[in-house]
């Protein structure tokens, strides 16, 4: 118990390290994100077109029947 309580200590002590100096905590974040690089970095799976097309947002909406209520307070809800 007094080795893993000493375990912990010192792992608080790095931890205020890194949150106490800008420097290490750019070297740790840059670290982090080289690992991440190297699990995910594979090769693009999707395909980027150049083609698209041209939508609104209207188009975006899908198009259904409903009520719309005013209330006398002027609350608006549709259903």
């Amino acid at each position: 118990i007094i080795a893993e309580y000493r375990e912990i200590l010192k792992k608080i002590d790095e931890l205020l390290a890194i949150l106490g100096s800008d420097i290490r905590l750019m070297e740790v974040i840059h670290d982090e994100l080289i690992v991440i690089r190297d699990q995910f970095g594979d090769t693009r799976r999707t395909r980027i077109i150049s083609d698209y097309l041209d939508l609104s947002r209207a188009d975006l909406i899908t198009e259904e029947d409903m009520v719309v209520t005013v209330s006398h307070e002027g609350y608006v809800k549709s259903q």
